[in-house]
């Protein structure tokens, strides 16, 4: 099925989930945000301007977490590292440590690309409620890294040629940065909770467990208890079920990673 306007739960509640307060985990998220936003004025001061920039994009790679309102632990991990990823260019990591520069483009597009189909499923560029195969999922999520990329290695050499010649940029180079992004975006295998085509008898399982992702995602702290009808499950149980159900359908544990615990009202 095709995702509506209607089931836009993460665009439409953008301000609202920003805003909530954070509980329990989200506290340690919350913090790398803090560093992040201080780390812009310490790198402007001891490194210039080009370090603002960086560390710019960076605050930006932490702030849109929040508004989705991922997991806390997709959340921090996102955070902490678009934070790594912005120190590293300012202290020049990526020429002087070995490897450095395509280890942190393989993990970093896991992480954005995985950010970036949620934003895509919520708005209906991508239509989740389908099955996709591995190959689908792997041939998509890679496209959404190389775009990701894409628009780095642009930055990289506008940045290259108009601001400070000292960037490093090079064909070996983007080629291989690429090549990692690429990686990094593809072994995500459906980072926003597609799964193998399994059985007809899992199917209803699949799109259920599906269904509950979206519902979970964004959705505020505040929201009222879940209401109990006659013969439904509780929260927790219904919960436990429906990860059994994913497990039995060949559902990615991502869909879980990306998302507020389960258990969320319709």
């Amino acid at each position: 099925m095709t995702t509506t306007t209607a089931d836009h739960r993460v665009i439409d509640r953008l301000g609202a989930t920003f805003l909530r307060r954070p509980r329990g985990a989200e506290v340690v998220a919350d913090a790398v945000r803090a560093v992040t936003l201080v780390s812009l004025p310490v790198a402007t001061i001891g490194w210039g301007w080009i370090a603002f920039a960086v560390l710019l994009l960076a605050l930006l790679g932490v702030v849109v977490p929040r508004a989705l309102g991922l997991r806390p632990a997709v959340d921090t991990a996102v955070c902490a590292l678009a934070l790594v990823a912005g120190w590293s260019s300012v202290l020049g990591w990526y020429t002087s440590v070995f490897l450095w520069d395509k280890i942190v483009h393989f993990v970093l597009l896991a992480a954005l690309t995985a950010v970036l189909w949620v934003i895509a499923s919520d708005t209906g560029v991508l239509r989740t409620g389908d099955r996709v195969g591995r190959v689908q999922a792997v041939v998509v999520a890679g496209v959404l890294s190389l775009a990701i990329g894409s628009v780095w290695e642009v930055f990289e050499f506008l940045g290259h040629t108009f601001l400070d010649p000292t960037i490093y940029v090079g064909y070996e180079d983007t080629i291989g940065d690429l090549a990692a992004d690429l990686g990094g975006g593809g072994a995500r295998r459906a980072p926003a909770a597609l799964g193998r085509a399994g059985p007809p008898g899992r199917r209803a399982a699949h799109e259920n467990a599906l269904t509950d992702w979206r519902r979970g995602t964004g959705e505020p702290i505040s929201s009222p208890a879940p209401r109990l009808q006659s013969g439904t499950l509780r929260p927790q149980r219904r919960c436990s079920q429906l990860r059994r159900n994913a497990r039995m359908s060949g559902l990615t544990t991502s869909a879980w990673v990306v998302s507020m615990p389960c258990g969320y009202p319709s």
